[in-house]
């Protein structure tokens, strides 16, 4: 892994460490991803999913990331540089 992605792993580690173990490894998943890009360069919006939810699966949100059943994107105009992650449940 690159320094880079190790500080992003990192930093999402400080910021989730309150939902560590919040959902338990037999229940299914729903993902709401809110993009906000830093600046207007092409993005491939798929090249967030893997890095982020891993890092999910690493800081503990859930034990994997195979629990997820429903995942959606979306990239919002604004330039705040954040992403926004819902989980939630998944209720077939």
């Amino acid at each position: 892994m690159s320094a880079k992605g190790k500080a992003y792993r990192n930093e999402l580690f400080y910021r989730c460490h309150a939902y560590k173990g919040l959902f338990k490894p037999t229940q299914r998943l729903s993902v709401v991803i809110d993009a906000f890009p830093p600046d207007k360069r092409r993005r491939d919006l798929d090249n967030i999913l893997k890095s982020l939810l891993d890092s999910l699966q690493y800081v503990g949100v859930y034990e994997d990331d195979s629990q997820i059943d429903s995942l959606a994107i979306k990239r919002n105009s604004s330039r705040d540089g954040k992403i926004i992650v819902e989980i939630t449940e998944y209720l077939s």
